[in-house]
């Protein structure tokens, strides 16, 4: 081994025993402050990302909630479509209805004013044998209001 004997071995041990102590104590307190200051940045950047993603989120839901709206304005509008389409179909086949019976009223009362048709009706209807058909359209034409 070494022979501390000597002189010069004692003073190279003393002078490395010197030299290491400090640099050991600073390489220590170098380490322990750069693991602290790591946490931190590590902690501050990790801070960083949960608030951009909880930003992230937000903006998400309040987009989703921007399209619910504009859906249910477009479901409005498709109603109010249908109930405008249902009101014209009704005032249109109202109209249509009018002009059918109008139509069959005109013709009652050409009918009705018909001389010829009535002497013809009465010949049928002195017939021992009663029709119904007949019977309702005499009915009819003896009701009829003339215009």
């Amino acid at each position: 081994m070494v022979n501390l004997n000597t002189l010069k071995n004692k003073f190279t041990l003393v002078f490395i025993v010197l030299g290491l102590v400090p640099a050991v104590i600073i390489s220590i307190i170098s380490t322990l402050n750069s693991s602290s200051d790591v946490t931190d940045k590590v902690y501050s950047q990790l801070t960083a990302i949960n608030q951009i993603k909880k930003q992230a989120i937000k903006n998400y839901f309040a987009e989703r909630q921007g399209d619910m709206g504009v859906l249910v304005n477009i479901a409005d509008a498709m109603q109010q479509q249908a109930f405008n389409k249902l009101n014209s179909i009704n005032h249109l086949k109202k109209a249509q209805i009018k002009d059918y019976f109008y139509n069959n009223n005109n013709q009652l009362v050409l009918l009705a004013n018909d001389t010829q048709l009535h002497n013809r009706v009465n010949k049928l209807t002195n017939f021992p044998i009663k029709i119904n058909g007949i019977n309702y359209l005499m009915s009819m034409i003896n009701n009829t209001k003339h215009y």
